[in-house]
């Protein structure tokens, strides 16, 4: 399935990978996320899953949000620190 943030959910995945061969993190430790254009009125980001190793991610696997966690895109949990990441966009 594409999906239109294809670009951006690849670079996150492989941003995660790299941090995880480099051992900065571990497992499913740390986020990476970006923020993406509005649309309709409504704020989104692309962040990485809860619970998914970073070393094994891949795009499809990273989770498009709104603001209020609302999930727009992806079947996984987002990070539970997502709103952190929403603070920080604000």
């Amino acid at each position: 399935m594409s999906s239109r943030w294809q670009d951006q959910k690849a670079e996150i995945a492989k941003a995660a990978r790299r941090l995880a061969g480099l051992g900065l993190v571990a497992g499913s430790s740390g986020n990476v996320s970006v923020r993406l254009p509005a649309e309709e009125g409504r704020e989104l980001m692309a962040i990485t899953p809860m619970g998914r190793s970073y070393d094994l991610l891949q795009a499809e696997d990273v989770v498009v949000v709104d603001h209020e966690m609302e999930a727009v895109e992806g079947e996984l949990a987002p990070s539970s620190e997502s709103l952190l990441h929403v603070a920080v966009y604000s």
